[in-house]
């Protein structure tokens, strides 16, 4: 993403509802968000941790070469609002393309990491594995520092048959 907007975050439905709603004055139960209005800004730190040429910054690539690779439309996520944001407004994020029978040896790490300059983080991954090959992706997200921040993100995974792919998400 290039340059900076302010965007007006509006969730009005209930997040993470619980299937059996039990002591409703501890406020447990589902979750709220307020609206938010914040400038999404570039992301400025280094988050590919791999050498690979088949892992690729999302953001440098033309939209149209994913959106072929990306024609089913499944729901998925806590909000349609929160998965149309990540994929929409992101200001990071990956794109793996592992072709068939590959196995890489080497996990491909993301690290990204949030502080007072990188206060606003919205990653849209995606993932594809061909068939028969091997992946390990290892998604590492921090806060450094105090700062108050805010995270939103869509990690969506095709995977072709007899592929094997391990996902080890940190927070």
């Amino acid at each position: 993403m290039k340059g900076g907007r302010d965007l007006d975050i509006q969730v009005k439905d209930a997040l993470n509802v619980l299937p059996v709603i039990t002591y409703r004055w501890l406020g447990v139960n589902q979750l709220h968000l307020n609206d938010i209005t914040r400038t999404v800004k570039s992301y400025t730190k280094r988050f590919i941790l791999s050498n690979s040429d088949l892992v690729k910054n999302i953001s440098l690539i033309d939209k149209s070469h994913y959106d072929e690779l990306n024609k089913e439309n499944v729901g998925y996520g806590v909000s349609g609002e929160l998965v149309s944001l990540a994929q929409e407004a992101f200001n990071a994020g990956a794109l793996v393309q592992v072709p068939p029978k590959t196995t890489l040896r080497e996990p491909i790490r993301l690290l990204y990491g949030l502080d007072r300059e990188n206060d606003m983080l919205i990653d849209n991954n995606l993932i594809y594995v061909g068939q028969g090959s091997q992946l390990t992706l290892v998604m590492d997200y921090f806060t450094n520092d105090d700062a108050e921040a805010f995270h939103n993100g869509s990690t969506r995974i095709f995977a072709a048959a007899d592929s094997q792919i391990d996902i080890v998400k940190i927070q």
